[in-house]
């Protein structure tokens, strides 16, 4: 679903969460809504993971109290009696009218971070099967040079937190469309810090320094690299090195 009709939809709900509405239709918004969290969940981590496991639980508890309403028709609003029996559970009732409150803020949030087009997540098949790195050449088959244009065909626009760099696979693999100093139409260069992309040696971030000498690399410090060629701006791949261990593979024009 695109972006901006899922911002809606949820912008939808932030008025049934917050306001009140019908239990008639508070129910469905309410089930729907949580059917689109959860297929938002597996594309989040650290705090916003929480920020949508605790939306999903408030919508759990509206789903359950709409269904309630739904069985009584007649009966009171269960929050409604509890407002008049007693300073404790009217304290309660305004607490779970705050959460309600709070879980639309949520999703709005959340909804600001689904990313735009109708991917909800990346194509399977460029992560399942192609995890290669080419050294000098390509990454997961997004390859240096490549048209910006060919890329988004094939991925979409990707996640963009700055101009010029675009994050896809669920932020395993940076392309860069900067080259000296210049915003450019074709890929720049490409950077990862995810094990699961490999070199054919079976190189990948997480190896060794020793694991690294199969590849003829320089190592000088922090770094090891390999040129493609010795003409200026040749392509090469770089691998960033912490304890011993590679930390991050980048492939770019140097």
């Amino acid at each position: 679903m695109h972006r901006s009709l899922l911002a809606l939809f949820l912008a939808a709900v932030v008025a049934v969460l917050a306001f009140g509405v019908p239990f008639f239709i508070e129910l469905p918004v309410a089930v729907v809504a949580a059917v689109l969290v959860l297929t938002v969940l597996r594309g989040t981590s650290g705090r916003s993971r929480l920020i949508v496991v605790f939306a999903l639980v408030v919508l759990g508890v509206v789903v359950v109290e709409s269904a309630l309403l739904a069985w009584a028709p007649n009966s009171p609003d269960p929050l409604v009696t509890f407002l008049h029996t007693g300073p404790s559970r009217k304290s309660f009732a305004l607490v779970w009218l705050a959460m309600k409150r709070v879980t639309a803020l949520a999703l709005l949030a959340i909804a600001s971070t689904v990313p735009s087009g109708c991917r909800g997540s990346d194509p399977p098949q460029r992560t399942s099967q192609n995890r290669l790195i080419t050294l000098g050449h390509s990454i997961g088959g997004i390859r240096l040079g490549e048209p910006r244009r060919s890329v988004e065909e094939a991925l979409g626009p990707g996640a963009s937190r700055r101009r010029g760099l675009v994050w896809y696979f669920g932020g395993r693999l940076r392309v860069d469309y900067w080259f000296h100093d210049g915003l450019r139409t074709r890929v720049a260069g490409l950077e990862t810090k995810w094990g699961g992309f490999h070199t054919r040696s079976g190189v990948h971030v997480g190896s060794s320094r020793d694991e690294l000498r199969v590849l003829h690399v320089a190592c000088h410090d922090w770094e090891c690299w390999r040129a493609a060629g010795r003409n200026p701006d040749a392509p090469g791949t770089l691998f960033t090195m912490r304890h011993g261990k590679v930390t991050q593979i980048d492939v770019f024009y140097s």
